[in-house]
């Protein structure tokens, strides 16, 4: 029998792309076991979300790797002490893996934009604060403001979490494939300059193949005996092709004045809205994983946008 192993970083964001990915292996005719890292500096709601997510996978096993070890330094920027952790496990995945015979294994990777970092720091010596909203080119992608790009992108070359993601993206060129979670048609010139080798963006070297495997999304329907959430009931009511969707991710939270900026903007283009609005994030990096309450929305949004868009937009 054909085993494949998955092993996702543990954020809601990873997991549940990998958790349908799983589901792509199985209709496929193989056998799919989910390692799961065993995360202390995890919120405890990221542990409500595994148990669910456990649940209502039974044709999915799974293995825990287990803490071990002296504990994560404190004060560490989030990802190296993830960095760190995962390391600490290589010794069970290791074994885990040689245990039984696998056929693949699929690990999720925090590559972002890291791969074109040792290009452009070859011809900026500047540092991120001296760039501002410098537009910055990376293949593939249109120019972004400096001040749009992840501040660990513009560290100094010899920072820490800089050398991590540079030891990250060397890790991925030893790879038999890269599989990106989109379609070759939405992002084209991005998946045809990851495809070029050698790459443009990091001359002499190459590229395993990358194959774009469509969007790994969940179905609305939350799970097994999971309730429907009331969004979808709203959605359903809405004429076909009418709803502006505005959700940023985990990390994608904004100042008061950006939501106000977000609200004026929904208020004028007269269209139905479904928003996702969380609270601000701590911006220090060693704070990442502190838990945070619910957004208070009459704070954040500008006085009266709810009365405003009452019936034509729903915040969530």
């Amino acid at each position: 029998m054909s085993n494949v192993v998955l092993y996702p970083s543990i954020a809601a964001g990873h997991l549940t792309p990998m958790m349908e990915l799983a589901k792509v292996f199985l209709e496929r005719g193989f056998t799919v076991t989910v390692a799961l890292l065993d995360d202390p500096m995890s919120p405890p709601t990221m542990s409500s979300t595994i148990e669910r997510v456990v649940a209502s996978h039974p044709s999915v096993s799974f293995h825990r790797l287990r803490a071990e070890g002296a504990s994560l330094a404190s004060g560490e920027h989030y990802l190296l002490r993830y960095f760190a952790l995962i390391r600490q496990r290589n010794g069970q995945l290791r074994d885990f893996l040689c245990s039984w015979p696998v056929c693949a294994v699929v690990i999720d990777t925090f590559s972002v934009d890291a791969c074109q970092l040792p290009s452009f720091h070859a011809k900026s010596k500047a540092s991120s604060r001296e760039l501002g909203d410098t537009p910055l080119e990376f293949v593939g992608t249109p120019p972004l403001p400096a001040s749009h790009v992840p501040q660990f992108m513009l560290e100094n070359p010899e920072s820490k979490i800089f050398k991590a993601f540079l030891n990250l993206w060397e890790k991925i060129t030893e790879f038999d494939g890269i599989m990106v979670n989109t379609f070759e048609s939405l992002e084209s010139t991005a998946a045809g300059a990851l495809r070029d080798n050698p790459p443009r963006f990091l001359p002499g070297r190459a590229l395993p193949p990358v194959y774009c495997v469509r969007p790994l999304v969940k179905d609305g329907d939350g799970g097994v005996g999971a309730e429907r959430h009331h969004c979808l009931a709203w959605l359903d009511e809405q004429p076909d092709r009418s709803v502006v969707f505005l959700c940023f991710g985990s990390e994608g939270t904004h100042r008061r004045e950006q939501l106000t900026e977000m609200a004026v903007g929904l208020e004028n283009s007269g269209h139905q809205f479904a928003w996702v609005v969380q609270a601000p994030r701590s911006t220090d990096p060693t704070k990442f994983f502190e838990g945070r309450a619910d957004p208070d929305l009459e704070a954040l949004l500008p006085e009266g946008f709810s009365e405003w868009t009452s019936g034509r937009g729903l915040v969530v």
